[in-house]
């Protein structure tokens, strides 16, 4: 049993994350021995959880509840609740950490991650991560005695607190007085519980596409979805639109016209925003575009921090280094004025505010925000590569840095080559490549790359003579 409970805990880990497949190698009996191994590691105070609203997050988070007693921890429990809340609720309730059990993405649709948080609301590292695991492995798991076994405790009113708590960086009045409406599918996720609400508050009406909890398991946001909310904008006079990822973490921007913008862009935009109130530190990931550093190094004394695409490392490096703002090409943005994490509710007000000052379209303002030369590139590939592109990608090209966007991959090729962005077409089956290369010329052997690796015909020798 002991080495059946070891190969389990080494199979755990994806990336910098805990992600498993149910009932397979992530089991009742493993999640309660991780909630324990975590309450090992805290040694005491209480924690916050949340999870989605599938059943298989459900039973885990409650083993997991179960484990986390057992090593005297006290439990604050949201029940179904976005990531933006649990860690809102973290930090407003200064409890020493946080959980999430969610969907892991859509094209993994059988596994479930979990996330683990620190006191200050920002995700475990890798390192973290590990302890975490080897406390399992090693059997160091010290449980309380029976008297001291740790308490549930639920809250409430918490999306009450949030929204309040989040509307106070913003300009309500302004909003209310600018007669904006927008769509926002909530991919069936608890962000669907805390959205519609919250706009219809400042005076924004909304249009909620999937913005309720189902009992079918139907992971979203998938193509068909998007392809949806494209098409619900354009039929409407939306401002814009947004998806949400379905643990509220993550979120894609469409313009009013039903076109995709690009995080690269919309990071961009927010960086100007800042910029005219007098910002000077920034943090960014090593995969976004470039023109950041045109900008910001005109700016007297304005910094640009890049840092590795992992886990916590934006916020942290937000909160260690004071930054003004950090973003990242994930579809995450942060506002420390409210906090070091990212909040994708926030960043739609944000966005709104944006547009209420301009008194132009979301196209117009884009129209002045600064980019680099990008190459692009298209693909046809068979209906079933156009479907599964995310798979195959990840399978073929394990070498290369690969983000998912949410909406699709970006993938890394190094400083001195660049990055290319694959994204599918909602109009035809065709995947989209554009790319931000540092040497033109190597272009299109970089968009072989990624045909050859979807065709399943990519060798290491032809990725080693980039």
């Amino acid at each position: 049993m002991r080495e059946s409970l070891f190969m389990n805990f080494k199979n755990l880990l994806l990336g910098s994350r805990i992600v498993a497949e149910p009932n397979e190698n992530l089991t009742p009996e493993i999640a309660a021995s991780l909630g324990a191994a975590w309450g090992t590691m805290l040694k005491s105070g209480t924690v916050t959880l949340a999870r989605d609203f599938r059943a298989d997050s459900r039973m885990l988070k409650r083993a997991f509840v179960a484990g986390l007693m057992s090593a005297g921890l006290n439990i604050m429990d949201l029940t179904a609740a976005p990531i933006p809340v649990l860690q809102f609720a973290i930090r407003r309730f200064g409890t020493v950490g946080g959980a999430m059990f969610t969907s892991h993405h859509a094209h993994h649709s059988n596994k479930i991650e979990v996330k683990l948080y620190n006191r200050s609301g920002i995700e475990y590292d890798l390192q973290k991560i590990r302890v975490l695991l080897e406390i399992c492995e090693n059997d160091q798991i010290q449980r309380s005695k029976s008297n001291q076994i740790g308490n549930l405790i639920q809250t409430m009113e918490i999306n009450e607190l949030y929204v309040r708590a989040i509307t106070q960086f913003i300009d309500k009045n302004l909003l209310k007085d600018s007669n904006l409406n927008i769509v926002a599918d909530c991919s069936n996720g608890p962000i669907g519980s805390i959205v519609p609400s919250l706009l219809t508050r400042v005076g924004v009406e909304v249009i909620a596409l999937n913005a309720y909890e189902s009992s079918l398991l139907k992971p979203l946001p998938s193509l068909d979805s998007l392809k949806k909310l494209s098409k619900v904008i354009k039929s409407t006079d939306a401002n814009f639109g947004v998806c949400y990822d379905i643990d509220g973490s993550r979120a894609i921007y469409f313009d009013e016209r039903g076109n995709y913008i690009s995080s690269d862009l919309l990071l961009t935009l927010f960086v100007l925003e800042e910029l005219k109130k007098g910002s000077k530190i920034f943090v960014t990931t090593e995969t976004t575009t470039k023109v950041l550093e045109d900008i910001i190094n005109k700016i007297p004394d304005a910094q640009l921090i890049r840092v590795k695409n992992i886990p916590g490392n934006v916020a942290n490096t937000v909160r260690v280094r004071r930054a003004h703002f950090g973003g990242s090409d994930t579809g995450k943005y942060r506002f420390p004025e409210y906090a070091f994490f990212s909040d994708t509710a926030l960043t739609t007000l944000k966005l709104l505010e944006i547009i209420a000052k301009s008194g132009k379209t979301l196209t117009e303002v884009l129209a002045d925000v600064p980019q680099t030369i990008k190459t692009y590139y298209e693909i046809t590939p068979p209906p079933e590569i156009y479907k599964h592109f995310h798979e195959i990608i990840e399978d073929n090209l394990p070498g290369l840095k690969i983000i998912d966007t949410l909406i699709g991959l970006k993938i890394f090729f190094g400083p001195e080559l660049g990055w290319i962005h694959i994204i599918p077409s909602f109009h035809e089956p065709k995947l989209l490549l554009s790319g931000e290369i540092a040497n033109p010329a190597k272009g299109p052997e970089l968009f072989k790359t990624i045909e050859y690796a979807l065709e399943g015909k990519l060798t290491k020798p032809r990725l080693n003579n980039l």
